[in-house]
């Protein structure tokens, strides 16, 4: 009697306490009264019912962590390359054509399009780039104002993204989202210097795509569009310093007088058809990158360098020169 109510039932107690030790989820210890060794019983199960929620939610834990790292390390990833692929582009097209396939992966969009400023003073904004869109959409809206927010029909204000149901849009660009089967569009203007330059578009077909619960992927679309800005600024810049630097060299090599162009370190870089017939030089390479003003025996001897030196701390000089060729 004593081993049935007191030691048997102890027995059973420890098997499943160690069972409960072993991370076993299911193990308990079932009781039939309510003497001392059942309340250590119940006892033991409260404890091993709290050891298990705590469990399982540091398992939620560390399986949401792991997403997030995962989701982190995919968008450094898609950053990096973003950038590496830009970096070998100058024309805008494809910078914008890049970032948009990227976007639309990380946001799992169904559709996608870029407008981007074409800088003329009626202040249109030029469809780029497109992906899953009707050629009728494409014909349509190749052109919008940057003023009406692209095809929104309202003013953009801020950098930040911003979502749109495609049944608030009260223009002629509603029936080609429709018809598309849109539902819903992610927003992310293109600003540069607090002026927008530019609008990327996304579109999903699903009512709770762009869900406001989960706007982690248009926050990391929002950098790629910073990214985007400068980077088409940049292409502008070197774009505009090419056309220069084009026209001065053709005034250089048209000139009827004869023009070298040197370095700040001395090194001859340019020389026009004058100069060459001038000085007897058949071609560019018996001068260009071999010959240095400021290692020119003949000007240093007759005391002209100290005068070439003043061009290159910014002064105008004038000067005859008796040259030996």
């Amino acid at each position: 009697i004593f081993y049935s109510r007191t030691l048997g039932r102890i027995k059973i107690i420890a098997a499943a306490a160690e069972k409960m030790m072993n991370t076993d989820s299911g193990a308990g210890i079932k009781t039939t009264s309510t003497d001392e060794i059942d309340v250590l019983a119940n006892t033991l199960n409260g404890m091993a019912d709290t050891v298990n929620m705590a469990h399982a939610a540091l398992e939620k834990d560390v399986l949401d962590r792991t997403r997030e790292l995962e989701i982190m390390a995919r968008e450094l990833a898609t950053a990096n390359k973003v950038t590496g692929l830009i970096g070998r582009r100058l024309a805008e097209v494809e910078i914008a054509g890049i970032v948009l396939d990227e976007l639309m992966l990380a946001t799992k969009a169904d559709a996608g399009w870029v407008y981007l400023a074409g800088g003329d003073p009626e202040a249109k904004l030029r469809l780029n780039a497109q992906r899953g869109v009707s050629h009728t959409f494409i014909r349509e809206a190749k052109e919008v104002k940057i003023e009406d927010g692209g095809i929104i029909g309202r003013q953009i204000k801020g950098k930040g993204y911003i979502f749109i149901n495609v049944s608030e849009i009260d223009n002629r660009f509603r029936p080609l989202l429709d018809e598309m089967g849109f539902k819903r569009l992610c927003i992310l203007p293109i600003v540069y210097a607090d002026t927008m330059i530019g609008i990327i578009n996304l579109a999903g077909k699903r009512p709770d795509c762009f869900s406001d619960k989960d706007s982690k992927p248009c926050i990391f679309a929002e950098s790629l569009a910073n990214e985007i800005a400068v980077a088409i600024e940049h292409t502008k810049l070197f774009q505009k310093e090419f056309k220069s630097r084009q026209f001065m060299e053709r005034i250089i090599h048209q000139s009827p007088v004869g023009i070298a162009v040197f370095d700040k370190n001395g090194a001859c870089v340019m020389l026009n058809s004058a100069y060459k017939k001038l000085f007897g030089l058949t071609s560019d390479e018996q001068v260009i990158g071999k010959y240095n003003l400021f290692k020119d025996n003949e000007l240093e001897e007759k005391g002209y360098a100290q005068s070439i030196k003043k061009v290159f701390e910014g002064e105008s000089v004038d000067m005859e020169i008796e040259y030996d060729i």
